[in-house]
């Protein structure tokens, strides 16, 4: 197969290079990315990852790099969530133990 042929697979363009950097710069600034993107960016992964040009690993690994962030973004912002949780439900234990217990609970 030579240089030219590219045998149906296409070499990432400049834009799409410029576009994946982008997506590392915004990971880094702590901007989550949405599970479909996510979804998106493996499904592409797989595509690029059976072909068997070479110059696509730097795309490839900049992809699996974009996608492991964004996981694990996702995970922090997941527990902060779960913290902030656990911290209102500590919050509201407390304001209602400092109640007078033998007032009846009301639910609306």
């Amino acid at each position: 197969m030579s240089e030219g042929d590219l045998g149906g697979a296409r070499k990432p363009t400049d834009q799409s290079l410029a576009h994946s950097r982008m997506e590392e710069r915004a990971l880094a600034r702590g901007w989550a990315m949405p599970q479909e993107k996510r979804e998106e960016i493996a499904a592409r992964l797989l595509e690029v990852i059976s072909g068997p040009k070479k110059y696509r690993m730097r795309y490839v690994l900049s992809a699996a790099k974009a996608l492991v962030a964004a996981d694990l973004r996702q995970q922090e912002l997941d527990i902060k969530k779960n913290e902030s949780l656990v911290s209102l439900a500590d919050a509201i234990d407390e304001a209602l133990s400092a109640e007078d217990p033998a007032a009846p609970a009301e639910v609306p």
